[in-house]
């Protein structure tokens, strides 16, 4: 940790010594306001733009989870959060124009139950909508790649009454990879050498829309989207035994992957204050299929058969959600909210896997291959705000959830499940445009209902059984938000944290005799992170430097090997670092951004999985010429990759190693070009 930040915290000193002490747009402690001209010098396309330049802040989209409450993101749109979910705050952000942003708002320690505890939400105040449309086209390329390109079509104005927008949206990427990888025993020797290429593609169709109008004394808003994804992979691997990737090579293994998704989604919500109190009704209905299918082969010098495996699997999942909520300002003091919601979810999963050997397909066997999986989840809040005049802020909430989840198919499996979840923070504006808050929660996690259907990645070689019999982790987590704001743009933020976690998942071996996630005990976790945006007039006008990084440690006991290590896919570190250039009065400006390096363990029953991720260079130059922004950028500048390394035991972890798999892989650089426009 001392060296991940040891820059930063030099960075951090030189910043504070040179700002102003107090942030020019603060209005009160606990809001900032950056209104749309401190945009300008990017030329700002969307409110999407808007949000990314906002100093000191990070977008995050929410939780990839099953409600609404628990999915919050940290945008709000006029002070509420759009009736959307996950990916769908971009593309509602993407589709408001820069000119329609009155202003943008930090608000930090905000004292609404749509920060679902965040430090720090940024809400977008906007304009009456005035008809406009808006493109944009580009090609991109990566390496050895086909150039590929995309595209995007939108438009905003007044119809029935309505101000909306709408977008079609296509995507188009094609990566090019090449992989080295080595087989060799526990003492070294080596077994096998594979040269592999691989192409990945990627294609998207979609089309989106929101719109809002004031009807029956409230404001009703409406937002949809849907979309089909198409992705394809093809690899070609040559094998050499026991010696170097050179000359004929010795067998084959060529595999194919095809997966193929729809999707679609609708959201209302109706906002009215009735008397001194402020309500709001939202309703989300989600649908979405996918199609996976994967081969996988071994075939001798003369390319003839030796095996196939092949693997098929087909899921349809949906979900329909309700929420209410009401707030209350009692006196220039206090603030009431209460919210109720009810959620309904349903998953089909079903994967048929066979094995070829030259006299035709068999099945295998993989418990819980077919599951239907179905839940009912309620949840209630009561929220209480104690904010008098002056710098002192409390809060407490006390939230409660109920779920039933019945599991049919291969196994059967019913559960209920009811839990408190009380929150409480207290922040304090320290003047001199800084605030700081702690805070105290207890977090359920919700469960991915994937996990309780079987799944096969034969690239990898692994296949995972279904758990009918999961429950959520939990977590108690303690939180310090710090945020300073000095002028100009200055910004630094710093958020320590410590969690207690129980019932964290993870993966054992099954009553059924598969493998699976399951619930497998208790572990802690600790995370600091540390973010600098630094104005860079006094040394170059027109310049910005960024700063980001974050330290995490975790302790879990493998019930395995009885030893203290991380939880799985847990990053102990990552720094980045960006620097901005718009020179004063120029219609252009350029910039590189740098990205270091990352690694992951993941923990399966009989191996371990390093991946290792290589440092990262970027750049980029725009323009903006007759309302016309021309963007061109360069990624993973002179090539990049990434290195994994699993490591095989028998019978298990708690056994002796057996074997060792390192692979290289590495892709080229990324070349862009982006112009858009309005018309």
């Amino acid at each position: 940790m001392p060296r991940l930040f040891g820059a930063l915290s030099g960075a951090v000193f030189l910043a504070g010594a040179m700002a102003l002490p107090a942030a020019a747009q603060e209005t009160a402690p606990d809001e900032v306001i950056y209104e749309a001209r401190f945009f300008a010098e990017y030329a700002p396309q969307s409110a999407l733009d808007m949000v990314r330049r906002t100093p000191g802040f990070t977008l995050d989209e929410g939780e990839n989870v099953r409600g609404f409450g628990g999915a919050a993101g940290n945008v709000l749109i006029d002070g509420a959060r759009p009736p959307v979910k996950g990916d769908g705050l971009s593309d509602f952000l993407a589709r408001i124009p820069s000119e329609q942003v009155a202003e943008v708002r930090l608000i930090r320690n905000a004292q609404t139950a749509e920060a679902q505890g965040q430090a720090l939400i940024l809400n977008i105040i906007r304009r009456p909508v005035e008809a406009s449309s808006a493109w944009s086209l580009g090609i991109e390329q990566t390496g050895e790649g086909s150039p590929a390109p995309f595209g995007s079509l939108s438009f905003v104005g007044v119809a029935a009454g309505f101000e909306g927008a709408f977008e079609i949206e296509i995507v188009t990427d094609q990566t090019p990879f090449r992989t080295r990888r080595a087989f060799s025993s526990p003492d070294g020797s080596v077994l096998a050498n594979w040269s592999e290429s691989r192409i990945e593609d990627f294609e998207r169709v979609g089309f989106s829309g929101d719109a809002s109008r004031t009807l029956w004394g409230g404001v009703l808003g409406l937002a949809g989207a849907a979309r089909l994804d198409r992705s394809a992979q093809s690899r070609e691997s040559r094998l050499y035994f026991a010696r170097p990737a050179e000359g004929s090579p010795d067998g084959f293994a060529p595999f194919a992957e095809a997966e193929e998704e729809y999707g679609f989604s609708l959201g209302a919500d109706f906002s009215r204050r009735f008397g001194a109190a402020e309500t709001r009704l939202v309703a989300l209905l989600t649908w979405e299929t996918e199609t996976e299918e994967q081969r996988d082969s071994r075939r001798d010098a003369g390319f003839g058969l030796l095996r196939r495996l092949t693997s098929v699997a087909e899921r349809e999942a949906w979900e329909a959600v309700v929420r209410g909520s009401a707030a209350w300002e009692l006196g220039e003091a206090w603030r009431v909210e209460t919210a109720a919601e009810a959620a309904f979810n349903r998953l089909n999963s079903e994967l048929s896997v066979t094995e070829d050997e030259g006299s035709g397909p068999m099945p295998i066997v993989i418990p819980g291959a077919a599951a239907v999986v179905g839940e009912s989840r309620g949840e209630v809040l009561f929220a209480i705000v104690y904010a008098p005049p002056g710098r002192l802020r409390i809060d407490g909430a006390l939230g409660g959830e109920s779920s039933h989840i019945a599991v049919s198919g291969d196994a059967q499996n019913s559960q209920d499940f009811v839990f408190l979840k009380p929150r409480a923070s207290i922040a304090y504006d320290l003047g001199g445009g800084a605030s700081v808050n702690l805070s105290a929660e207890r977090r359920i996690g919700q469960l991915d209902f994937g996990d309780f259907a079987a799944s096969a990645r034969l690239s990898d070689g692994v296949a995972t059984a279904g758990n009918p019999a999961l429950g959520p982790d939990t977590a108690l987590v303690y939180r310090l938000d710090f945020d300073w704001r000095g002028e100009n743009g200055l910004a630094l933020t710093v958020e320590a944290s410590h969690e207690v976690r129980d019932g964290v998942l993870e993966q054992v071996s099954l009553p059924t005799g598969g493998v699976g996630v399951a619930n497998a005990g208790a572990a802690t976790a600790a995370a600091l992170r540390v973010s600098l945006d630094w104005p860079m007039d006094g040394l170059i006008a027109g310049g910005k430097l960024s700063l980001s990084g974050e330290s995490n440690d975790s302790v879990f006991s493998d019930p395995l090997t009885r030893a203290d290590r991380l939880l799985t896919d847990f990053s102990p570190s990552s720094i980045e670092a960006s620097f901005r250039h718009d020179p004063p009065g120029m219609p252009f400006s350029w910039g590189v951004e740098w990205r270091g390096s990352s690694r992951q363990i993941s923990y399966r029953i009989d191996l371990t999985d390093e991946r290792a991720s290589e440092a990262q260079l970027s750049a980029f130059a725009e323009t903006t010429l007759w309302g016309l922004r021309s963007r061109l950028e360069l990624r993973n500048l002179g090539g990049s990759g990434f290195r994994r390394e699993r490591r095989n035991f028998l019978p298990d972890r708690a056994g002796a190693l057996s074997g060792i798999e390192r692979r290289w892989t590495t892709y080229g650089t990324v070349a862009s070009w982006e112009i858009a426009g309005r018309f």
